[in-house]
């Protein structure tokens, strides 16, 4: 079968919702559809295909072998529409009804989402997809409109803003601050991210710690700092901030991070995401310059 000139892409999305839902009553309820009416729509797709697609004997009805191989190529084809799609929308920059934002757990709580709340008064209507993870997500891709990213060397491909500087420093609880200060190293636990290389951060040997406890996650990092486990390096804009810890008056880190806000080439023609990112670069800014 060289053409398939009866195969309806609205019929591949019936038997799509059929595999979801389990059943053809279930899958005419999600679609607003009657029974009949998937059953007919069903039957035109294994015609066009010329393939057993669903057993009717069973009850509810399940897909045949060849039926879930077909599931399989439609879902393929419906990432491809998506990605259609998300081209034409960014070809017409001002009709952008939706952005999607990246950033890691703690910068999305402390620099972004107070700048959303600004940003949907002036766009009622906009909708925010939130990325949120310690990976960095592609955004030259197209898997993010906005980025913000802590790193100083930023990709020379992308539309570049820089909204400050991260600076680190020792945090921990009271008591804790009191004997790394007397330099009791050897009575403390160190806490640190997995990621984190050696002598990346602290300026003395990490074996001088009674004990190093790794994590692999930044709220477990700052959870740990905050109910006493240990003392750990933490950005300032984060510590400062966290319940049962403070600063290290000896302040013993130099390392800093410069903070970036990165929006995709595509997008510099769209003044409904220029002004979002003025947003939250005003907030970042502010947050940040205050700490």
């Amino acid at each position: 079968m060289d053409e398939l000139h009866g195969l309806n892409w609205s019929d591949l999305r019936v038997l799509l919702t059929l595999r979801t839902c389990g059943g053809a009553t279930a899958a005419a309820r999600a679609l607003g559809l009657s029974h009949q009416t998937v059953s007919r729509r069903i039957t035109a797709l294994e015609r066009a295909l010329g393939l057993r697609l669903v057993n009717r004997e069973r009850h509810p009805w399940t897909l045949t072998e060849k039926g879930k191989v077909i599931c399989d190529h439609a879902d393929k084809m419906n990432a491809v529409v998506s990605d259609m799609a998300e081209f034409a929308r960014r070809e017409h920059p001002d009709a952008i009804d939706r952005i999607s934002i990246a950033c890691n757990p703690w910068g999305f709580d402390l620099l972004v989402l107070p700048a959303l709340v600004t940003a949907r008064r002036r766009f009622p209507a906009l909708s925010f997809d939130l990325i949120s993870g310690d990976d960095p997500v592609d955004v030259q891709s197209g898997k993010a409109d906005i980025a913000l990213r802590f790193t100083d060397a930023p990709p020379e491909d992308l539309l570049g803003r820089q909204v400050g500087s991260l600076s680190m420093g020792v945090f921990g609880h009271p008591d804790l601050i009191a004997e790394l200060e007397q330099g009791a190293y050897d009575a403390l636990c160190l806490i640190r991210m997995k990621a984190e290389r050696h002598g990346q951060i602290w300026p003395v040997d990490t074996v001088r710690f009674q004990s190093v406890v790794i994590v692999d996650d930044f709220s477990m990092l700052a959870s740990a700092v905050g109910r006493g486990i240990g003392v750990a390096a933490l950005p300032k804009v984060v510590g400062s901030r966290l319940h049962g810890a403070v600063h290290s008056k000896m302040n013993p880190l130099s390392a800093t991070r410069s903070v970036w806000l990165l929006r995709n080439q595509d997008s510099r023609g769209s003044k409904v995401i220029a002004s979002v990112e003025a947003e939250i670069h005003t907030h970042a800014c502010k947050i940040l310059q205050a700490v």
